[in-house]
């Protein structure tokens, strides 16, 4: 499970690779490759479903394989550079969008790879979303440390929780507590996708 408690500023770099469609390259800070052990909580987003939901246990397992196998490319990685830095360059048709969420070390990511049909295209669209941002104040404004969102609908307060609503609702709850105990202001606000998500 994902654990915010003990883990240091985020520190990871996306560099878009604009000059051929290899992938997009992430810099990494050493001291912070141990923490993507943990594993986000996943929202299956694909094209083929009706709205964005919670996946099955399968599915996640699935997911977290590949996110592990990263991982360990990460810490082989680190092992014999010899710079601060370790770099990932990560396929832009390999589910790039929960990828990215992963390494920037958000609570919550979206799947919306389809590994059949090869889709990028999701279910997302005019589906409201809840948004939570954590802001710095500095001098005499506000400065956006992180942020995500999460489909209202799985945030609605049901009897009976199911472990999987229950891990959502707590990796929430850690990311919020880590935040507010280092002086930022959390805010939750809500927008509504576009009819037509990309």
């Amino acid at each position: 499970e994902f654990n915010y408690s003990a883990t240091p500023t985020c520190t990871a770099t996306l560099f878009q690779d604009c000059s051929d469609n290899r992938g997009d390259v992430f810099i990494l800070n050493r001291a912070r490759i141990a923490y993507l052990a943990n594993k986000p909580v996943l929202i299956d987003a694909r094209s083929q479903r009706q709205s964005p939901g919670l996946p099955s246990t399968s599915f996640i397992a699935d997911a977290e394989a590949l996110f592990g196998w990263y991982a360990a490319k990460l810490h082989d990685m680190s092992d014999v550079c010899s710079t601060h830095c370790a770099f990932l360059t990560v396929p832009r048709q390999g589910c790039l969008t929960a990828m990215t969420g992963w390494l920037l070390f958000y609570p919550v990511v979206y799947w919306v790879h389809d590994t059949a049909s090869g889709s990028t295209t999701n279910c997302l669209g005019d589906e409201l979303l809840s948004v939570y941002s954590a802001d710095q104040r500095v001098l005499e404004s506000c400065v956006r440390v992180q942020g995500f969102s999460v489909p209202s609908s799985l945030l609605e307060t049901q009897e009976l929780e199911s472990a999987a609503e229950a891990k959502l609702k707590e990796a929430i709850t850690q990311w919020c507590h880590w935040y507010e105990a280092r002086g930022c202001c959390i805010s939750i606000t809500t927008t509504r996708m576009d009819q037509v998500a990309l």
